[in-house]
């Protein structure tokens, strides 16, 4: 996974609680049937920049992403 590949342990060792609530959302239907057009952008973004060795932009998108949980979790924003 991206989390593992990153070299840090501890962003390692988030990657069962990240799955766990990837699966969670979609057992209880938080998940869209179709991706975000923004998200799946993000996503797509994030793993061009570090295949492309941009770690800059790498971090911008998964910063971006990571934001929009926040919001969704934290705030209840679903926007």
């Amino acid at each position: 996974t991206l989390l593992r590949a990153s070299g840090n342990e501890m962003l390692a060792a988030l990657t069962e609680a990240v799955r766990a609530v990837m699966v969670g959302r979609t057992r209880i239907g938080m998940s869209p049937d179709h991706p975000v057009p923004e998200v799946l952008e993000h996503h797509q973004m994030a793993a061009l920049a570090i295949m492309h060795r941009m770690p800059e932009a790498a971090e911008v998108c998964c910063r971006s992403l990571v934001n929009r949980v926040l919001r969704e979790f934290v705030f209840n924003d679903r926007s």
